[in-house]
């Protein structure tokens, strides 16, 4: 078997082309999203979602006990704008019930946890960060 050369380790030189000069900022592709138009509903996403769900959801799915309220809130601002941009699909009926008519779909949101509602209605993944001092954690 052949020997690879060494990699080189870092220097002054790498590091400068990894990072820029100053503080460095979390730069994740994070912007203001659009308030008309930010989640994505179309033909594929229900049932890839679903599968997910239930083949591998302990890898999909995970949330830090006390994140309960603001995965409740996230839950909110998403059913409103499903009920505003597609009446006709989303619906809340009775207490504490929504529907997804096209995926034949009802939960009791008093006993699906938030963010697992959340993810099933939309295509887009969701994530909550949790302010720590100067710090956000996932």
């Amino acid at each position: 078997m052949q020997q690879k050369e060494p990699v080189e380790g870092p220097n002054e030189a790498n590091l400068q082309r990894l990072f820029k000069v100053g503080e460095y900022h979390l730069t994740m592709g994070l912007r203001k999203f659009d308030e008309e138009n930010w989640l994505t509903i179309d033909d594929n996403y229900h049932q890839l979602k679903a599968e997910l769900l239930t083949e591998s959801k302990s890898k999909v799915f995970q949330c830090l006990p006390g994140s309960e309220s603001a995965c409740s809130e996230v839950l909110e601002v998403v059913l409103d704008f499903l009920t505003k941009m597609w009446p006709n699909v989303f619906e809340r009926f009775e207490e504490n019930n929504f529907r997804n008519k096209k995926a034949g779909e009802e939960f009791n949101l008093n006993k699906v946890h938030p963010l697992e509602v959340v993810a099933r209605l939309a295509a887009e993944d969701f994530n909550v960060l949790e302010e720590s001092g100067d710090n956000y954690i996932l």
